[in-house]
């Protein structure tokens, strides 16, 4: 049982509240709890029930006060903040009625949604008459919502606490009241932005100085594990389990060779994570061993860079594609951007423990040269996409531009490069220290600048629903499948986001302990004609 159920069914249960606030509950018999001021050593906050739909106040009061005691587990004294607390049916103020959320981070003043994500509510707040209360010496006001213009999602609401603490997370973020690492958005803004042709001369002359490289490694380690060490958000928002979509609709054949079908995002060098959410998904044993007889695993790229067991991860990936083929089920691994700028000597995110599990970094070249152990597994079995079933997989997203060229002529194309590249040494001592360029340096599909790389691309996570769900419906007609499963970009806090009515799902829920360390997968259930997010309780390390 998820930490947030026990606790709030512990609450609802057996905690009284203590009255100290002279503001008047409404005349409701089935309201129970009276008006408290609670303070939990980081929030001090006043709460009034100013519409109890359903009964909703008790609830709120109870989903609050999980959610303030988590967020109070993780802060410190710099996040001390007062607010006030309305109750109030904000759900007639909405621009879209299709959307609706269960709390509102507003300034004082109800003018302003702190959350810049909270733009679909009418500002300044329509009913600000209706909340009596004194905010002076008020940080913020957090209005959450009864929903009574709304009924309907009363019925399919879940995740509330999560919800009303990251709500009030987005707050304190625009507040200026959050402690490291919370007040930064990234750990890391990954690599510059320069075009394939400028970055190639100078990603091969940085190879060439073990001590600069070395010494970034290094860097990495320590940024790394100072973010590990003080990051404890995963460990407060627990997501349910959902079920996206379902129905012959969405699984037009009759029938289907494997039950299900398992996608994992990035895994950026977290063995741990990575076995822990194949053993969730049932597809291996305690011993690492395949066991997903019925099933197709899909791992959508990015397995390297940034955390320190890429060696642990490509090596268990080959064996459990080995054991599949002899047991049962299947085993897809794609390319991502960060395998492609690894084998573009492309270095700079790389730990320096992951160079030492391969006895230094030039090791580390050769074992993932086309002559080395895992160069083959890298340039020839893992595609840039795939058709599997009714599902379009590919790394960042496959634009009109791509899919027309065919998706075995892509991973015809792919393969050809890496499997024929040079060595860095023949690259730089026969092209770049002449100034003469080479194709493999400079292909368009590998360039980060491209805008519609299907391995850097942003597209489909941070276009517009028009532009976006107007592009997917062109590309998944041209490729004949349903929906694209997508990696590359980071997900918010951990959760699995689905666009254009369940064409486009994006994975990356960072993972990776170095990033965010969330634990999520997407579970396509053929055999039942389902689609299921789901989601990993992350539990503090034991000191």
């Amino acid at each position: 049982m998820r930490f947030q159920k026990f606790f709030l069914t512990a609450l609802l249960a057996f905690t009284p509240i203590k009255a100290a606030s002279k503001v008047k509950w409404p005349n409701n018999a089935a309201f129970k709890v009276k008006p408290g001021s609670v303070n939990t050593g980081i929030f001090k906050y006043n709460f009034h029930c100013v519409t109890n739909y359903r009964n909703m106040c008790p609830k709120l009061y109870k989903y609050l006060q999980v959610a303030t005691d988590s967020l109070t587990s993780i802060l410190d004294e710099s996040s001390k903040v007062k607010f006030e607390v309305f109750v109030d049916d904000f759900s007639k103020y909405r621009n879209d009625k299709t959307k609706d959320t269960i709390a509102l981070a507003l300034s004082t003043d109800l003018t302003t949604a702190l959350n810049e994500k909270n733009k679909n509510y009418v500002f300044p707040y329509p009913n600000a008459q209706a909340l009596k209360a004194n905010f002076k010496d008020k940080d913020f006001v957090l209005l959450l919502n009864s929903f009574k213009s709304d009924p309907k999602y009363l019925s399919t609401i879940q995740d509330e606490v999560t919800n009303i603490l990251l709500e009030i997370y987005e707050g304190l973020f625009t507040l200026k009241k959050l402690p490291y690492p919370y007040n930064e958005r990234k750990v890391d803004s990954g690599a510059s932005e320069i075009d394939s042709e400028t970055m190639a001369p100078i990603l091969l002359g940085m190879r060439l100085n073990a001590t600069l490289t070395n010494s970034l490694a290094e860097q990495n380690d320590e940024k790394y594990g100072k973010f590990m060490a003080a990051n404890h958000l995963p460990e407060i928002i627990h997501w349910e389990d959902t079920l996206i979509s379902k129905g012959k609709k969405n699984f037009p054949r009759n029938g289907y060779d494997y039950k299900r079908i398992v996608a994992v995002g990035d895994v950026h060098g977290d063995f741990k994570k990575l076995i822990r959410v194949l053993r969730h998904a049932k597809l291996i044993n305690k011993n690492n061993d395949w066991i997903g007889t019925d099933s197709i695993l899909v791992q959508i790229g990015d397995l390297t860079d940034r955390g320190p067991d890429f060696k642990q991860i490509i090596e268990l990936f080959m064996k459990i594609r080995e054991q599949a083929q002899k047991k049962g089920g299947i085993v897809y691994n794609l390319l991502g951007n960060h395998e492609c700028y690894d084998m573009q000597s492309g270095y700079v995110l790389i730990s320096k423990k992951d160079f030492d599990s391969f006895g230094g970094y030039l090791e580390r070249e050769k074992a993932i040269s086309i002559n080395g152990k895992y160069g083959p597994f890298l340039r020839k079995e893992m595609n840039l996409t795939m058709i599997v079933d009714d599902n379009l997989f590919i790394h960042a997203g496959l634009t009109t531009k791509y899919a027309q060229k065919g998706i075995q002529e892509l991973n015809d194309y792919v393969h050809d490069l890496l499997t024929n590249a040079p060595s860095f040494d023949v690259l730089y001592n026969d092209y770049y220290s002449k100034n003469m360029s080479h194709p493999f340096m400079y292909e368009p599909m590998f360039d980060m600048t491209n805008k519609q790389s299907p391995l850097w691309t942003k597209f489909y996570s941070e276009g517009s629903e028009e532009e976006v769900c107007e592009e997917i419906d062109k590309v998944l007609d041209m490729v004949n499948a349903k929906r694209m499963i997508v990696g590359h970009v980071i997900q918010e806090y951990g959760k699995i986001r689905v666009r254009c009515n369940g064409k486009i799902f994006l994975i990356d829920v960072a993972l990776s302990e170095c990033l965010g360390n969330y634990g999520a997968y997407l579970e396509i259930r053929n055999d039942k004609r389902e689609i299921w997010t789901r989601y990993i309780e992350i539990k503090p390390e034991k000191k």
